[in-house]
C-alpha cells in the first residue's frame, strides 16, 4: 500500500513539475496576439473611418495590451514552448514598439491631409469627389503597407514556431 501511495505521489510530482500543458500554452499564446491584434484592427478602422480622436486614445489601450499579453505569455511555464513563446513576445514587442509609433504618425498625416483637402475644397482649389487622394494620403498609406509588410513577416515566423510545438506536443 505504501508503495502504491508514493508511486502515485511521484507521478503526480512529476506531472506537476511539467508546467502548463502544451494546449493550455498554445491556447493562451493565442488569446494573448489576437487581443493586440483586435485593438490593432479597431485603430485601422477609427482611421479608415476618419476618427482619428479615437484613433488616438485607442493608442493607449494597444500599448497597456503589448504590456499585458507580454507579460502572460512569459508566465507561462512549458520548457517545449520557449522559441514558441519567444516568437510571440517578439511579434508582440514588434507591435509594441513599431505598431505604436506608425499609428501615431500615420493618424498626423491623414489628420493633416484631411484638414488641407478640406480647405482646397472649400477654396475650389480640389473637387469634392476627390477625397483622400494626393500625395499626403499616399505616403501615409505606403507607412501603413510597409508595417503590414513587416508584420506580416513576423506573423509567419509565429505561426511556424506554433506548428513546430504543436506537432511537438501532438496538438492539432
Amino acid at each position: 500500500m505504501k508503495k502504491i501511495i508514493f508511486s502515485l505521489l511521484g507521478v503526480a510530482l512529476i506531472l506537476s513539475s511539467c508546467g502548463d500543458n502544451a494546449q493550455k500554452v498554445n491556447g493562451m499564446i493565442i488569446q494573448e496576439v489576437e487581443q493586440v491584434n483586435d485593438v490593432m484592427e479597431t485603430i485601422s478602422q477609427y482611421i479608415a473611418g476618419d476618427d482619428y480622436d479615437a484613433a488616438k486614445s485607442e493608442m493607449d489601450s494597444l500599448s497597456a495590451q503589448v504590456k499585458i499579453s507580454v507579460d502572460v505569455i512569459n508566465k507561462l511555464n512549458n520548457k517545449k514552448a520557449g522559441a514558441y513563446k519567444q516568437s510571440a513576445v517578439d511579434y508582440l514587442n514588434f507591435i509594441g514598439q513599431n505598431g505604436v509609433d506608425m499609428f501615431s504618425k500615420t493618424i498626423e498625416m491623414f489628420r493633416a491631409a484631411k484638414i488641407r483637402e478640406q480647405d482646397d475644397i472649400a477654396s475650389g482649389k480640389q473637387s469634392p469627389t476627390m477625397i483622400n487622394s494626393g500625395s499626403d494620403f499616399d505616403a501615409a498609406r505606403k507607412i501603413l503597407k510597409e508595417f503590414r509588410k513587416e508584420l506580416k513577416e513576423k506573423q509567419k515566423i509565429l505561426l511556424e514556431k506554433q506548428d513546430k510545438f504543436n506537432k511537438a506536443n501532438g496538438i492539432q
